[in-house]
């Protein structure tokens, strides 16, 4: 019989979820605080190689020469920095850094050795103690204003010089230090507004460079919420929105620009650029759907017919006015409907509807799904999700289509508008 008895054991963590930075705890820290973007820590710290070569040493033996830096100011390497904010004071830990987060590609000459390009390093680490950033809860309003007015300044710098995620975060702090001005004075509340219009804006700008456009667009809507006639909101939205496809809202943002400022030359530029993708995507579009007919031209379809009843109000309305139709192709397969619900998600009235739509394939009532579809929808449970958002006016027909990928066959087309265009054969329930 052998008995085993568990002596210890050491925490190991996953810093950057990535597996890249890996942190493990040799010493437990004392509280639960931890530092803060910006504060300013002290260290023992040993760096080394993967063969045992030390390159850095501070703060071993003597504790009047611990390493300081401050926290978020590139001042050591990312992994470093992010390993340390997980620290609590006391807590002694050995970090696993993989180059993306030390020193890259590159040689890089530290005090005691030359680091090869392309290395893994590891540091030995003690946090001593530290400062944390006072955080806004703790600021008088006035300190308030003044540490967003930095935090606008250094994401200025930083976007300047081409770091665009480092600048995006100092200005969300920026805008956090301000976010609730309940007990501002008026003059303050001025202030505040000014730096939080500016703040969100230049992010707006950071989140374009980054390609986050969705982001983008909700930074400006936040704008437009409290100044309904900012230029450059609307300017960036518009950015946005032509980068999400969203051609119609990038073209009411530009024009309502254009009432504003109509000689602006930055909107006139966007809105040439408008045009030009309107009429690509007219293209694309109508090569499609030209494709898409000429592949079904000859089979039977739309057997099936269904009328959208919803708890919407808008859809209730279309319902009312005979404005909806769903049908589906019947190409010997089963195919029918399980889920539909229809809901409007755009503040312009019967212009963005949102539509989530889930199919069936095989047999009605045997659970059992069809061979050409099985593959294809088994990893879903059996249903193919799809939500799209459509523009829609009572006048037009607007169409969507669900497409079988293996056979480019047209499983069920959706028609929203007016009943030019509907197909004369289809009943109206």
């Amino acid at each position: 019989q052998i008995t085993l008895e568990l002596v210890s054991w050491k925490t190991v963590s996953d810093v950057t979820s990535d597996k890249k930075v890996i942190k493990k705890i040799l010493k437990e820290g004392e509280g639960f605080e931890r530092p803060n973007e910006g504060a300013v820590v002290k260290l023992k710290l040993i760096g080394k190689l993967q063969d045992g070569t030390v390159f850095f040493e501070k703060g071993r033996d003597n504790e009047e020469k611990l390493f300081e830096f401050k926290t978020d100011e590139e001042q050591v390497i990312d992994g470093l920095d992010k390993a340390v904010m997980t620290m609590k004071k006391g807590e002694a830990a050995l970090l696993t850094i993989a180059p993306e987060y030390a020193f890259g590609s590159s040689e890089s000459q530290q005090e005691l050795a030359v680091i090869p390009s392309n290395s893994t390093v590891y540091y030995e680490v003690e946090l001593v103690a530290f400062d944390k950033e006072k955080e806004s809860w703790d600021m008088s309003t006035e300190e308030k204003i003044e540490a967003a007015g930095k935090k606008k300044e250094e994401g200025n710098v930083l976007f300047k010089a081409g770091k665009y995620a480092r600048a995006s975060k100092r200005y969300e702090k920026a805008v956090k230090y301000i976010e609730y001005d309940s007990s501002f004075s008026d003059e303050e509340k001025k202030l505040s507004k000014t730096l939080k219009i500016a703040s969100l804006l230049n992010n707006a700008a950071c989140k374009l460079k980054l390609k986050e456009y969705k982001d983008a667009e909700k930074l400006c809507t936040k704008v437009l919420d409290i100044e309904s006639t900012n230029v450059k909101a609307l300017y960036r939205r518009a950015q946005a929105s032509i980068q999400l496809t969203d051609l119609d809202l990038a073209e009411i943002d530009i024009k309502k620009a254009l009432e504003v400022d109509p000689d602006n030359r930055e909107v006139k530029l966007e809105y040439r650029n408008l045009k030009e993708k309107v009429k690509e995507y007219n293209k694309k579009q109508a090569k499609f759907y030209g494709n898409m007919f000429s592949l079904t031209k000859n089979q039977r379809y739309r057997r099936n017919l269904w009328v959208l009843t919803t708890e919407s109000v808008l859809a209730e309305y279309l319902f009312s006015m005979g404005l909806i139709i769903v049908s589906f192709m019947d190409y010997g397969k089963n195919c029918y409907l399980t889920t539909f619900t229809f809901t409007a998600t755009s503040p312009y009235f019967m212009k963005a509807i949102r539509l989530d739509l889930s199919i069936r394939v095989g047999k009605k009532g045997s659970g059992k799904l069809g061979r050409n579809y099985g593959s294809m929808l088994r990893a879903l449970g059996g249903e193919w999700r799809c939500g799209v958002s459509l523009s829609c006016d009572p006048g037009s027909l607007t169409q969507l289509f669900l497409l079988d990928s293996s056979t480019s066959g047209i499983i069920a087309v959706v028609q929203l508008g007016g009943g030019a265009g509907v197909d004369p054969g289809l009943d109206r329930i």
